[in-house]
C-alpha cells in the first residue's frame, strides 16, 4: 500500500462524514486507545502485524487476513506486538448508512451476524481477502484524487466490497476464535448494559453475581484493563451523552443513566469532554448543522460541475460537427454541394 494513502493515527471517536470513513494506518508504536465504544459499526481489515483486539472481555489474536467488525456499544481496545509494522483498513459505517443498506437481505445478514449472536472476528481465505483490499484501495485513492464522480465510485466501491464479504461471509470464512471467554465477566457486562440507571456498585455487583468483590475486582481489570468503576462510569457517560444530543433534558438524562445527583454527572462530564453538557450539545448540534450544510453544497457542486462539463461537451460537438460538415461539403463536386 502507497505511503502516501497512509492516515495519521488518531484517537478522534466521532464520525465526521454522515455515511462512513476509511483511514489506513501503519504503526510500529500504537498510542494508547483506552477501552471504548461508538455509536456507528467499525471495521478493522488486518494487513500486517500481530494484535491483541478485546471485544465485551473476549481476547482475540489478530493477523493478516482477519476482519473484525464491531456493532455500536460493543466495548474494545487493542494492543499490538511490535515486531513489526501494524496496518489495517479501518472503515467506520453509521447506523443510517447501515439501515440504508439492510433495505437489501445481502447486506443484511452480514451485520445482523456481528450481532445476534455475535460474530466479531473472521479470518477470509487469500482470494477473497485480496479482492475486498484491492476494493478498499480504490476508495483511498478516489479519496486523495476526488476527480469526476468521485464520490459514487466511493461508494460503489465500498457497496461492491459489502457484496463480496457478504457473500463468502460463510461459505469461505472461518471464525477467530476467542483467547479467553470469561463466562462471568460476559454476564457481567451483559448486566451493566441493561441496568445502568440501577446500582452497579462493587458491592452491589458482587452480590448480584455470588462472587467475592476482590475476586470480581480482580478478575474485571485482567479482562478489560480498567477497573469496573471506571468502566461504568464510562457506559453511563457514553449513554448520557446519546440522550442529552437526543434533546432529552440534562436532568432526566443523568437521572436515567445511573447519576444520583446532576452536580456527579456535571463533574463527570466536564472531566471526560472537556465542557459542560450544555456548551458539548450545542457544539455538536453546530458541527452536524455545518457537515450537512457541507455535504449539500458538495452535492451542488458536483451537479454544477457536471452539467458544465456537458454543456462543454456539446458545445465541442456541435463545433465538431460544422467544421465536419464544412470539410465535407468542401470535397464533393460543386453540383453535388448545392443540392445537399
Amino acid at each position: 500500500m502507497k505511503k502516501n494513502l497512509t492516515t495519521p493515527f488518531s484517537t478522534r471517536q466521532t464520525m465526521q462524514k454522515q455515511k462512513f470513513e476509511l483511514f489506513f494506518y501503519s504503526d510500529k508504536k500504537l498510542s494508547h486507545v483506552e477501552m471504548h465504544n461508538h455509536d456507528f459499526f467499525e471495521m478493522t481489515i488486518f494487513l500486517s502485524g500481530k494484535v491483541h483486539l478485546s471485544i465485551n472481555g473476549k481476547r482475540y489474536t489478530c493477523t493478516r487476513g482477519d476482519i473484525a467488525i464491531i456493532p455500536p456499544g460493543v466495548v474494545h481496545e487493542n494492543a499490538i506486538e511490535a515486531t513489526e509494522n501494524y496496518e489495517r483498513f479501518v472503515i467506520w459505517l453509521s447506523k443510517e448508512y447501515i439501515a440504508e443498506l439492510s433495505t437489501s437481505a445481502d447486506f443484511k445478514k452480514i451485520f445482523e451476524a456481528a450481532q445476534n449472536p455475535p460474530t466479531y472476528v473472521k479470518h477470509f481465505e487469500f482470494a477473497l481477502f485480496s479482492t475486498m483490499c484491492q476494493l478498499v484501495g480504490a476508495i483511498l485513492e478516489e479519496q486523495v484524487r476526488f476527480g469526476f464522480g468521485s464520490r459514487e465510485i466511493q461508494e460503489c466501491s465500498l457497496a461492491i466490497m459489502l457484496l463480496w464479504w457478504s457473500r463468502y461471509f460463510f461459505d469461505f470464512t472461518e471464525e477467530v476464535k476467542p483467547d479467553r471467554q470469561n463466562v462471568l465477566i460476559n454476564g457481567l457486562l451483559a448486566y451493566i448494559d441493561d441496568h445502568l440507571g440501577e446500582d452497579l456498585s462493587l458491592d452491589s455487583l458482587a452480590a448480584k453475581f455470588f462472587v467475592s468483590k476482590y475476586h470480581l475486582s480482580h478478575l474485571f481489570r485482567s479482562a478489560m484493563g480498567t477497573s469496573i468503576h471506571q468502566y461504568v462510569l464510562k457506559k453511563r457517560l457514553r449513554a448520557a451523552s446519546a440522550a442529552v444530543l437526543e434533546g432529552t433534558d440534562l436532568n432526566k438524562a443523568a437521572v436515567d443513566c445511573g447519576f444520583e445527583e446532576y452536580s456527579s454527572f456535571y463533574r463527570a462530564f466536564c472531566r471526560e469532554y472537556g465542557m459542560s453538557p450544555s456548551k458539548w450539545r450545542a457544539l455538536q448540534m453546530e458541527r452536524y448543522a455545518e457537515l450537512d450544510a457541507r455535504s449539500t453544497k458538495s452535492r451542488e457542486e458536483f451537479l454544477q460541475e457536471n452539467e458544465e462539463n456537458t454543456a462543454s461537451t456539446e458545445n465541442r460537438n456541435s463545433e465538431d460537427d460544422s467544421s465536419d460538415r464544412g470539410s465535407i461539403l468542401d470535397s464533393l463536386p460543386s453540383d453535388a454541394a448545392s443540392r445537399i
